[in-house]
């Protein structure tokens, strides 16, 4: 779907920038989108690391996870309770998975969805599914709703139930 279907590029950066402001209304003092993509790399490093020196294989990654904890780390670096942080982390997350989905939907491709309902017209018994390691979620992005058959994300749980 990303890159795909519109300019992922821009989809996160929109998401981002809502979340940031979402997130400094909600908690002030919270650190930049950047900053929080950067304890989120920090995050993954460590676990990887931990998994290696116990000898266990680097479990798949979950960036839904990984943005929890860093808007979590980020709330708590700000000065705010450990609930608090697991409050932020879980609404903070969804206004950015909001924003981006309604981003993907304004900066869909030129032509995407006329494509696609071109070839639902010129092939009804085709099944057009879309697979996807990301966020992206066809059914939640108005343009493309009704065009697929199924959807299926690399983020679900049942995808990767190791992790």
């Amino acid at each position: 779907l990303d890159d795909t279907l519109w300019p992922t590029g821009d989809v996160v950066h929109t998401a981002n920038a809502e979340m940031q402001r979402w997130l400094n209304e909600k908690y002030p003092g919270t650190p930049t989108a950047k900053d929080i993509q950067d304890i989120m790399r920090v995050i993954r490093k460590t676990r990887a690391e931990a998994a290696i020196a116990a000898g266990r294989p680097k479990a798949p990654v979950s960036y839904t996870e990984l943005r929890k904890a860093g808007l979590a780390q980020a709330v708590m670096d700000a000065g705010f309770s450990e609930q608090d942080a697991r409050e932020g982390s879980e609404e903070g997350f969804n206004v950015w998975l909001a924003a981006r989905n309604k981003a993907s939907d304004e900066l869909l491709f030129d032509g995407a969805r006329e494509t696609l309902v071109q070839i639902r017209e010129e092939h009804p018994h085709l099944i057009v599914g879309a697979i996807t390691n990301g966020r992206g979620d066809v059914n939640l992005i108005p343009r493309l709703k009704g065009l697929f058959d199924f959807s299926v994300s690399g983020e679900e749980p049942k995808v990767f139930p190791a992790r």
